[in-house]
């Protein structure tokens, strides 16, 4: 428990609730519960997350941030509010289950994705990465939005891509390619005045068992591909 607290250390491990300004430094971690609530609370870790408790919960409420080099834990991230954020200057990506959240005006960020969920709820919502998302999933809502380089996979049979984007005001916009059904299934749905939009756009890549589906649906509802 951290109330204006400050823990500095190598590695990280198990669960804590931070307030008042309480901040946290670390090499890297293995975490199990977190919960950090208001303005100046943060986790800053300098290398990777490690896995920890499966479907861990580190929630960050009311103006709290998280900020790693890299993500490959297992755990379910929650970027609640604003000036809440989530900051990755690498790459997210797990082997177990990991899912990344953000809502009400909360925002997130990394270089690439890899085997991720990722999901913005509502309008003033947003998550970014710059290079690519890969073997990924994303669910767009109620006026949430997503930018992004590439969105391509899934890379093979036992993995999955897909992309959701539905309601008005909804975005996916990649600055990109959007190449799916690489070497395996993987499916596209914009509904409900959601709108899609990449620089070139591919379904079924080309490979053998490949396989991918697009639906677009609903007044205003928009997919576009630039080339």
């Amino acid at each position: 428990e951290l109330d204006a607290g400050r823990i500095q250390a190598g590695l990280l491990k198990g669960s804590g609730h931070a307030i008042n300004g309480s901040t946290v430094t670390a090499v890297t971690t293995s975490l199990s519960e977190w919960l950090l609530e208001g303005s100046g609370n943060s986790i800053n870790v300098s290398g990777t997350t490690l896995p920890g408790l499966i479907y861990a919960d580190i929630s960050l409420k009311s103006g709290a941030t998280f900020s790693a080099g890299a993500l490959a834990d297992n755990s379910w991230y929650t970027v609640d509010g604003s000036g809440s954020q989530l900051t990755v200057a690498g790459l997210i990506t797990s082997d177990g289950p990991q899912k990344i959240t953000i809502q009400n005006l909360g925002q997130g960020s990394a270089a690439s994705l890899s085997r991720a969920f990722v999901i913005v709820r509502d309008a003033g919502s947003l998550f970014s990465y710059s290079n690519k998302a890969e073997d990924s999933t994303v669910q767009i809502l109620n006026g949430g939005r997503i930018n992004g380089g590439d969105f391509v996979g899934p890379s093979a049979s036992t993995n999955s891509a897909g992309i959701s984007v539905s309601g008005a005001g909804s975005a996916l916009v990649l600055s990109g390619e959007l190449d799916l059904g690489v070497s395996g299934e993987s499916s596209v749905t914009v509904d409900s005045g959601g709108r899609l939009e990449s620089a070139k756009s591919r379904l079924d890549g080309g490979k053998v068992g490949g396989f991918s589906s697009g639906s677009v649906f609903g007044a205003d509802s928009f997919w576009l591909a630039k080339n």
